[in-house]
This record gives structure tokens, sequence and C-alpha cells, in this order.
């Protein structure tokens, strides 16, 4: 066994919420490697003719945290892709709702997200695919 407290990222789950009161999330079908959140911090600078040094000063102020980026093997027929209630819907309807991560060691993040973007990918030689950027909309819970 190794010394390192690292784990296997596979296994982490990418939830789609459906919006309701008590919301049900439903795990997104075919989901590839994900990225993000992109957590950045926007920063104000505070300099003046008083700063040390004449060092730059900043107040950190808005807080962003990114997109959540993924590839799926799209499967227009499964309700998490479709165009009647999935991924497809959410981006043409322009639908704000809760998305889900949850990695392997039972840490949960969920996060109010639209569908920034979609590539359908279709190509001669190779498989049916899909790759989707969802915009973190507002504050996240990381638990």
């Amino acid at each position: 066994m190794p010394a390192s407290g690292g784990k296997a990222a596979w296994g982490t789950l990418l939830k789609m919420g459906d919006g309701g009161g008590s919301e049900v999330f439903t795990t997104i079908a075919e989901v590839g490697d994900l990225q993000g959140l992109d957590f950045s911090t926007d920063h104000d600078e505070l300099t003046t003719h008083s700063s040390p040094m004449g060092h730059k000063e900043y107040v950190a102020t808005n807080i962003d945290s990114g997109s959540i980026t993924f590839p799926i093997n799209f499967i227009t027929s499964d309700a998490t892709h479709s165009y009647i209630s999935g991924l497809t819907y959410l981006w043409y309807n322009r639908v704000r709702r809760n998305f889900r991560l949850v990695f392997v060691d039972g840490t949960t993040w969920t996060c109010p997200c639209t569908v920034e973007k979609m590539t359908v990918k279709a190509p001669v030689k190779g498989r049916f695919s899909a790759d989707l950027s969802l915009k973190v909309v507002g504050l996240p819970t990381l638990a």
C-alpha cells in the first residue's frame, strides 16, 4: 500500500438535479474525464503612496467558480442527454439546474449551473460524442 493518501478518481459521478422541491439527482450517463470547478478570485488594487516600499496591495473581491467540463458518449435517447429533459434540453432552453459532483471519497459539491457549451461530434471514424461545459452561476455548496 502506498504511503500517500491519494486515491484513483475513477468512480466520480456527475449528477443532475430535477429542479424539484425535494430535489432528486440522477447520474449523467457515460461521462468521461471531469475538469473543474476552476476557482478564481478577483482582486482590486489598494496601492497608495503609503504602501510599504511601493509594493502593490490588493483586496480580494468576487469569487468565480468557473465551469465544469466533460465529454460524454452522446446517447440521444438517454434521459440525461435528451432534448426532452436532459442536457440538450437544459442548453436549448437556458435552464438553471443544480449539478452535483460526488467524489470517490464521498465528498459532494453541489453547484447551480447552466449548460454553457455543447459540442456534438460525429466523426466518420469514431464514436458519437459531445463535449460539454457547465457554467457555475451561483454559490457552490462544498460538503
